[in-house]
């Protein structure tokens, strides 16, 4: 139970930053806080089987983005949604797939005209395994995927003075993977991605010698910071709040900033 709370929070507090690039939305990040706080209340006292299990964390970023009178998605709604009969499952229980992806974000600048267009493009892909009611059937050996990528706009940048110098240092990508598969195994997954190496030995150990930032959104970086501290610090003799999901490959860790938060759940209790 403490598991699947500290996970709910953890991806709350790293969503709310992708959506806080200028100052025109810092009061999203209080308002996504505040609903996974609800949301985690509210799973905690229900006791039936919980329906659509990530979908509601891709609604809520999704709606973050755009706004709700206006469909701006780029992918055609034909290509949007599509199901697979699950293989000796009652008759009915599908494993239903959408994406969406979006290039517009009206929402971002409304309080401000002139805020600089810092997101290029955010795309969800998101897979559940639904019973013949259209609800998510959640047991130990049904699959469900969230991945959200929000990708930010090349051409924010500055010219690279830290991280070995020379080059540009560019936004962060944000990529969201939260995982459910059979065995009772759960994945998660949150980082702010560098879109170039940043100092691998400070990548390694944590510390944070490499600006992930450029210096005019270095305020969110301390924010990242922050999080990782509450949720995966092993500095110490306390327990972290989420246990290490393992060693990354050195040839994969390039693509992981100091901040990635990154588990595994197996214990019985996970999905509820």
């Amino acid at each position: 139970m403490r598991s699947r709370i500290t996970v709910t929070a953890a991806f709350a507090a790293v969503s709310a930053s992708a959506v806080a690039f200028s100052p025109s939305n810092m009061d999203l990040v209080g308002s996504s806080c505040t609903f996974f706080s609800k949301l985690s209340q509210e799973k905690r006292t229900r006791s039936k089987t919980e329906i659509k299990l990530y979908r509601k964390f891709h609604d809520y970023g999704w709606n973050k983005l755009m706004p709700e009178n206006l469909d701006l998605d780029t992918v055609p709604e034909s290509l949007r949604s599509n199901l697979s009969p699950v293989k000796g499952a009652p008759q009915g229980t599908n494993v239903v797939a959408n994406i969406r992806s979006l290039a517009q974000f009206p929402l971002l600048g409304k309080n401000n005209s002139k805020a600089p267009k810092v997101l290029r493009l955010a795309r969800s892909a998101f897979l559940e395994t639904q019973s013949p009611g259209n609800e998510a059937l959640i047991t130990p050996m049904t699959i469900h995927v969230l991945n959200f990528v929000v990708f930010p706009n090349p051409s924010v940048r500055e010219v690279n003075k830290k991280n070995g110098g020379g080059g540009f240092l560019g936004l962060p990508i944000l990529g969201a993977d939260v995982v459910s598969l059979p065995g009772n195994k759960h994945l998660v997954a949150l980082d702010f991605q560098p879109v170039l190496p940043l100092n691998v030995a400070s990548a390694i150990s944590g510390h944070n010698a490499a600006n992930l930032f450029p210096s005019q959104y270095s305020h969110l970086e301390k924010k990242l910071h922050a999080i990782h501290a509450k949720y995966q610090n092993f500095e110490g003799d306390v327990t972290p709040l989420l246990p290490w999901g393992g060693d990354i490959p050195p040839q994969a860790q390039r693509f992981f900033s100091p901040y990635a938060l990154w588990t595994r759940l197996g214990d019985n209790d996970a999905i509820k």
